[in-house]
């Protein structure tokens, strides 16, 4: 136990450690066999949507061979996990609470999403290879569940990520980067897919209140859905440059929707562009996030938008999978990405509002509606590539659990 504690404390004052010097002890079969738990780690019980999505599908695959009771899972909010997930939860910040756990633990599970990367702090990279760390001192075997690895700015940072990919028994990656920074560590890892694309869309609440504008879903109104996220790029003049797009582009009639996918950074810009937009008498509201109790909810949302545009990763995921065009706005590489693999449009993030930006915008926005029919139809094959691609991550699962 002490031995653990003193590792975790390296770890976590950035101690630089060499692949060559990981401790990683060899497991023991027998051992592991008599404890019973899983215990799950990632970046839960923050109300991020997409990371709650993925754990929403991770433990609907694990209780097909794990009894609910048997499934931890390390939390920020443990209650809410507990009893959203029906599942056991605890504190992650607690070590008193994590470290007992693997003492009964077959399977620590490091995912899904972006655990691996510095791009707001190298502090995530530290944090998620000491568990891994400390699951493999414990003789507990590990599956890196797919996860997208990076970025990866500062050099310690890919050191300490390469240890912790070094010290897996499985790997399981979402992207073709994260696969080819594995295998440039001579580890083998299976290319599947992100966990929400195996999520089953579940009926929304009786009490959700519909959107300003709008009596019923399927009606003549145009409804689309906008995802915003707080970013150093995202001022007022972008915000006010979309309101004139929308304004120009959509029928009077249209009902915009503002999609606050984690309420701690999206609200704020999102309730400046509902103001932005009612300026110019736009009908614009924004969702109450907590009438949607589960991820798959927002899922069956999703079914009813015209078009969506937005940063989010999960938010443009999530309206793909319903059948629904996107316009990407990439802040970040994983939504070039996305948008690409489906030949879905991206709105040039780079520019300032006053360098042209408002006709590019435009253009784009105007064609990805007026085209919306052959956006959708020419996402859904690829669509169904990564379901299947996705079903890979429930395999491992079935593979380990039942051996």
């Amino acid at each position: 136990m002490e031995e653990i504690r003193v590792l975790l404390w390296q770890i976590a004052t950035k101690s630089t450690i060499y692949p060559t010097q990981v401790p990683v002890l060899p497991d023991k079969p027998s051992a592991v066999n008599q404890r019973s738990l899983v215990v799950v780690s990632g970046y839960y019980g923050f109300d991020n949507l997409g990371d709650e999505a993925i754990l929403e599908e991770l433990i609907s695959e694990l209780k097909e061979f794990v009894q609910a009771e048997k499934i931890v899972v390390l939390s920020n909010n443990p209650s809410q996990t507990a009893e959203l997930y029906g599942v056991r939860a605890v504190d992650r910040w607690r070590l008193a609470e994590f470290i007992p756990l693997l003492g009964q633990a077959r399977l620590f599970i490091s995912g899904g999403g972006g655990l691996l990367q510095d791009a707001t702090s190298p502090r995530s990279v530290f944090y998620y290879a000491g568990q891994i760390l400390a699951a493999r001192l414990a003789r507990v075997p590990v599956l890196i569940y797919a996860q997208g690895i990076g970025p990866l700015k500062r050099a310690t940072s890919k050191i300490v990520a390469g240890c912790a990919l070094k010290m897996a028994n499985h790997i399981t990656v979402r992207d073709q980067a994260s696969l080819a920074f594995t295998e440039a560590l001579g580890l083998s890892a299976e290319l599947s897919a992100d966990p929400v694309w195996s999520l089953k869309a579940s009926p929304l609440p009786q009490s959700f209140i519909l959107p300003s504008g709008t009596t019923d879903f399927g009606t003549a109104n145009p409804l689309i859905g906008v995802s915003l996220r707080r970013h150093s790029y995202l001022d007022s003049e972008h915000l006010g440059l979309l309101a004139r797009i929308f304004k120009k582009i959509f029928p009077a009639n249209t009902v915009f929707l503002m999609l606050p996918l984690q309420k701690s950074e999206d609200n704020d810009v999102l309730e400046k562009l509902v103001d932005q937009c009612k300026r110019l008498d736009l009908k614009a509201s924004l969702l109450k996030a907590e009438d949607l109790v589960k991820p798959s909810q927002w899922l069956k949302l999703m079914e009813n938008f015209d078009l969506l545009i937005g940063m989010r990763l999960h938010a443009l995921l999530m309206a793909i999978k319903a059948g629904k065009p996107v316009v990407g706005m990439p802040y970040d590489p994983k939504v070039t990405y996305l948008c690409q693999a489906f030949k879905q449009p991206l709105l040039d993030f780079e520019r300032s509002a006053q360098d042209g930006l408002e006709n590019a915008w435009l253009s784009t926005i105007e064609a990805a509606y007026t085209d919306r029919g052959k956006l959708a139809e020419g996402a859904s094959q690829t669509t169904t590539l990564m379901q299947e691609k996705s079903c890979k991550n429930f395999a491992i699962l079935a593979k380990i659990l039942k051996s």
